[in-house]
């Protein structure tokens, strides 16, 4: 551990003072209680145009502003407004980790000397034991905390140490802390887990302590999200049935864009010709993967102005998300010849189309940077290091695809076996094969099936 590792850990553990508890079990007149809701903070995601998109809860845990939450909350956020118990708000915060398989985010925000949460290491959650959820509760409401006990414990490959209690959770509980008989706090609260009888479920304060090291110390407007997609992995989903859990895939950044097409809709209707309102509408279709009516409001904008150059763009994004690469390209490439600068997802130089956020381990670590799609080769292109290099399709062998779980994200490795060396652009290195990930299970059917319709022998192997 660094000396940043084992500051945090002893400041998480060792200041149990900062929320005091009896040593009796009585929820409802317990100051204990009172103590610990001081420590819940209110959360709002907010989406880029300023309106509220989700509401939930989190906790401190350090009087510096760690909060900890559920991740589906701040995902994709544009910013967040916290709202601590005591009324001050803060909307600056910092992404220090993230666990989409967890469920489970930590934020920093700069607060100070803010009542918080003390956490230690739990051994084993035991079935039958009492807890209680110190959620902040409805003004002029119920000042009790909802008792429960604790049912079975479920471990899952992620990391995701679960345990379900018999009650079930509102909304009103999610992202709250859970804690014991002696005022230990066992974890958090989440909606994303369910179990078959449909109780609650917490995830363990132990992969709370494990984020909590981590720092990621980016600010919200700074976070690539793409890796953060919360597509549902066939073996995952296997796995939690075994365990008697289900697993619910929230995707907020879908309720933000669908708030906007509403929107688009409503002004659609005090003037049904506005043709720049259909545009925003079909791109704002095409961010939350409605396909099928995007292609409609660009069919009708395209048939009054089929030379707009915005227009066109967005018929290119619509075809290259769709996987239509070639007609992508076509479409991208003639914007490119009437003097016009290059879309985002057009490789100029290369006449191809990009497929960003690809990576590659290599012999000095991690490298990234989009693969380029041609229509005799493709090309990956890291943002640094030296493995750029470009293969035709005649000379790949075969591709072999595997997903796994990879800190909680579903990672797909295309690994590329050619029939001839490829080399690098520098000529530093040939190879037989080469791994390529995305994280994006779109990106991967697209490419999949684009690459065996250019003759490529393309399979998916067990994980």
């Amino acid at each position: 551990m660094n000396t940043k590792t084992n500051a945090l850990a002893a400041t998480l553990v060792c200041a149990m003072a900062a929320i005091s508890f009896s040593a009796s079990f009585n929820a409802a007149d317990s100051d204990r209680v009172k103590e610990a809701r001081k420590a819940v903070v209110t959360i709002i995601h907010l989406a880029a145009d300023g309106s509220e998109a989700l509401r939930g809860n989190g906790f401190l845990i350090s009087a510096d502003g760690l909060v900890v939450t559920n991740a589906h909350l701040v995902a994709r956020a544009a910013k967040l407004r916290i709202q601590l118990s005591g009324g001050d708000v803060y909307d600056q915060a910092t992404l220090r980790a993230m666990d989409v398989a967890a469920d489970l985010a930590v934020v920093k925000i700069p607060a100070f000397n803010a009542p918080f949460v003390a956490l230690s290491r739990l051994q084993k959650p035991i079935a039958g034991s009492k807890v209680f959820i110190a959620h902040q509760g409805k003004p002029g409401g119920d000042s009790t905390a909802p008792q429960s006990k604790i049912l079975a414990e479920h471990k899952l490959a992620p990391g995701a140490e679960l345990f379900s209690v018999e009650s079930r959770f509102d909304a009103a509980a999610k992202g709250c802390p859970v804690f014991d008989e002696q005022g230990g706090c066992l974890g958090i609260s989440t909606l994303s887990y369910q179990t078959e009888a449909g109780a609650g479920v917490v995830v363990s304060v132990n992969r709370i302590l494990d984020l909590a090291a981590q720092n990621l110390n980016q600010p919200l407007e700074m976070v690539d999200w793409s890796g953060w997609k919360t597509d549902e992995d066939t073996s995952f989903s296997q796995q939690l049935a075994s365990s008697g859990l289900r697993r619910r895939w929230p995707r907020p950044e879908l309720w933000t864009e669908k708030r906007l097409t509403r929107r688009l809709e409503i002004a659609l209707e005090f003037d049904p010709t506005d043709l720049q309102t259909k545009t925003l509408q079909a791109q704002a279709f095409i961010q939350e993967r409605n396909y099928k009516r995007a292609a409609d409001r660009l069919a009708e904008v395209l048939a009054r102005e089929p030379d707009s150059i915005p227009v066109q763009t967005l018929k290119g994004d619509l075809l290259h998300h769709t996987g239509d690469f070639d007609e992508a390209r076509s479409v991208y490439q003639s914007i490119v010849e009437r003097g016009h600068q290059a879309p985002h997802n057009y490789g100029k130089d290369l006449r191809a189309i990009l497929l960003h956020r690809a990576s590659h381990d290599h012999a000095i670590g991690e490298c990234s940077g989009p693969l380029a799609v041609g229509a005799d080769d493709l090309s990956f292109l890291p943002t640094w290091g030296q493995d750029r290099f470009t293969i035709a399709y005649d000379k790949i062998k075969r591709i072999t695809v595997k997903s796994t779980l990879k800190s909680g994200q579903t990672v797909y490795e295309f690994n590329f076996h050619f029939t001839v060396p490829a080399v690098n652009r520098d000529k530093t290195w040939s190879k037989d094969e080469f791994q390529i990930r995305f994280v994006e299970q779109e990106t991967r059917q697209n490419l999949l099936d684009y690459l065996r319709q250019r003759g490529v022998e393309a399979s998916e192997v067990a994980k």
